[in-house]
């Protein structure tokens, strides 16, 4: 800004008023506010980061906690199902020969019957006469 040629400095005062050191300090104290709580957020963010940095490496290890159970949880699963198909089996196998074994004596018991069906008949015949012949 240019003040025109005819103004005499001299009576000009050049220190400040009240009211402009007032407003000097007043900006200063703000600046300096400002600064503080700047550092405080950045102590505050780098506090809460620190914070959270140590919930995630807690949450980490719960999780790799949880990872190693279900891994032993899977194996023991897996053993459970070896042992059940054992089981199951060891099962039908006996009961396949259960199975057989009746059969057997159900073949056995017919055998039986089909030949004392055979003697009560012949014996039926011969008694009414009607078989001609040789008994073997």
């Amino acid at each position: 800004m240019a003040l025109p040629p005819d103004v005499d400095l001299n009576f000009i005062d050049w220190q400040p008023t009240v009211g402009e050191k007032e407003a000097t300090r007043r900006e200063r104290t703000r600046k300096v506010k400002l600064e503080w709580l700047a550092d405080q957020d950045a102590k505050f963010d780098a506090a809460e980061l620190e914070h959270l940095r140590k919930k995630c490496a807690a949450l980490q290890q719960v999780v790799d906690a949880d990872r190693a159970w279900l891994e032993r949880q899977k194996e023991l699963e897996g053993d459970h199902a070896k042992v059940k198909a054992y089981y199951e089996q060891e099962a039908d196998k006996e009961a396949q020969a259960e199975r057989a074994a009746l059969l057997k004596r159900l073949e056995k018991a017919t055998k039986k019957i089909n030949a004392d069906n055979a003697r009560t008949e012949r014996a039926e015949l011969l008694r009414r006469g009607v078989v001609r012949g040789r008994r073997k």
